[in-house]
């Protein structure tokens, strides 16, 4: 699946927003930018704790996000009602807290099996509330998606579809030269040779279908 260039653009920008895109490797894969981010994220999964890396790696992104002014609902963030980000970013403080306070107990000679253990369920722990948390956000918008795909998109074809009949072929024609300029790469663009052989092409084709 090819992304036109500037959707491709807009949902890069959007991915610097994200504050795990690793977990995401599909959206990765398609936007073309996966590789340099998986090879980090792989390699914070084979340092000696990883599930204190997770927490430090994802604490850092969270302050990146908001020193580069891209937080999400930053105009209406106040001190009684922060952004989803800032409580990220105080829970993560909240957490180091606490695991300091903990290797306190442990001190001074703590068991090594039980230490892997516990950063084991920090990082079960880490991806359980990730996903949950990705989950009630699709549990809240889905409804909203499907409602303005289905008013924008699907009640007008329905409506419209005795009417649109006559415009099938040209229709049709526009589908075979979109689809014929995106699976063909070597095409240059807006270039009126590109635009006429693709024009052709669809017209020899819909020849052949009579």
């Amino acid at each position: 699946m090819k992304i036109p260039k500037k959707d491709k653009s807009q949902r890069i920008q959007d991915i610097k927003k994200v504050l795990l895109p690793e977990l995401m490797p599909d959206q990765m894969h398609l936007l073309g930018v996966e590789q340099s981010i998986k090879d980090s994220y792989q390699k914070t999964l084979t340092q000696a704790a990883p599930g204190m890396e997770l927490v430090k790696r994802l604490n850092f992104n969270a302050n990146k996000i908001q020193e580069e002014g891209i937080e999400l609902y930053k105009e209406r963030k106040s001190d009684s009602h922060p952004t989803q980000l800032q409580l990220v970013i105080n829970n993560c403080d909240i957490f180091m807290q606490q695991a300091a306070q903990l290797m306190e107990q442990l001190e001074p000679e703590p068991n090594e099996h039980l230490l892997k253990l516990v950063d084991r369920l920090i990082e079960t722990a880490l991806h359980v509330g990730y996903f949950a948390g990705s989950n009630d956000s699709f549990a809240i918008t889905d409804r909203y998606v499907n409602a303005g795909y289905e008013t924008k998109v699907t009640k007008p074809q329905n409506a419209g579809l005795k009417k649109s009949e006559s415009t099938n072929p040209l229709k049709e024609l526009v589908k075979i030269m979109t689809n014929y300029i995106y699976s063909n790469p070597e095409i240059g663009g807006n270039s009126k040779p590109s635009i006429a052989e693709a024009i052709q092409m669809g017209v020899d084709l819909l020849d052949r279908r009579k």
